[in-house]
């Protein structure tokens, strides 16, 4: 995704109407890098979610690309799937009718900027607790979407963030599936028509998120020594890799992204 968003001297907006947005979907939209879409085409591009969620579920999910496809799927990683249903809710361990914060650290196979991707960790504090970690290793990756082989897995989800991402916030709905793939069945506490736009905008009409205090940098670097130990099990003492750190609250039902 172009940083500026196709802007030109034709379409002076760019980024800021969203003409150069791509992600691992291949979207067909009215603007293509910031030009007509006039052929109707697709525009796929290398997307890594940070945090995919509502109030009630969430997950962060890797979609590497080759040069004509994506893995649309992607291989997730959602903690209420991993059996642990008490841990981020209104009033769960990430209590996330109050502010808590986000740390996503990608983590190399030799602790440097230039080495593989490895794994994916990513841990979530509220307050004063300090949450252990979720990691998605590229064997894990695997297991859970075995097509993302043919993209390149966690690796090649590396080497799209080694060459720079263009950091996406936004608040949406899903009126074809109603939300079901990220909060309800197996992956989270929602009933199956709940996500129904049409229900959220009724019943919770002042539904927000709030974006803040959000840094980049080396691991250990984006946050205070209190805040973002390393917790036993995962592994966070590898050299500078690329970290992301975000502080959010969601108030309702809605979802929301960030990429």
């Amino acid at each position: 995704m172009d940083p500026t968003g196709g802007r030109n001297q034709y379409n002076t907006g760019g980024a800021k109407y969203g003409s150069g947005y791509c992600d691992a979907q291949c979207p067909v939209q009215t603007w293509k890098n910031g030009t007509l879409n006039t052929a109707g085409a697709g525009y796929c591009c290398n997307e890594m979610d940070i945090l995919e969620a509502n109030s009630r579920a969430n997950a962060f999910t890797p979609h590497p690309c080759t040069s004509s496809d994506c893995d649309k799927g992607g291989c997730g990683f959602n903690p209420y799937a991993q059996g642990h249903k008490d841990y981020y809710g209104p009033g769960g361990t990430v209590d996330t009718s109050k502010p808590f914060t986000v740390i996503t650290q990608f983590i190399t196979n030799d602790g440097t900027t230039s080495g593989t991707l490895s794994q994916i960790t990513q841990r979530k504090d509220g307050g004063q607790r300090r949450v252990r970690g979720d990691t998605l290793t590229a064997d894990g990756c695997i297991a859970a979407d075995p097509g993302a082989a043919n993209f390149g897995g966690l690796p090649g989800m590396g080497k799209a963030l080694g060459r720079g991402m263009v950091l996406t916030f936004a608040i949406w709905n899903d009126a074809s599936q109603f939300m079901n793939w990220l909060d309800s069945g197996s992956n989270g506490p929602c009933n199956a028509t709940e996500g129904d736009p049409a229900l959220i905008q009724k019943n919770n009409p002042y539904t927000h998120v709030i974006f803040s205090n959000i840094r980049w940098g080396d691991i250990g670097s984006t946050f205070s020594s209190g805040a973002g130990a390393p917790q036993p099990g995962t592994s966070t003492t590898a050299n500078p890799t690329i970290t992301t750190t975000k502080a959010s609250t969601t108030t309702a039902a809605g979802p929301m992204q960030t990429q």
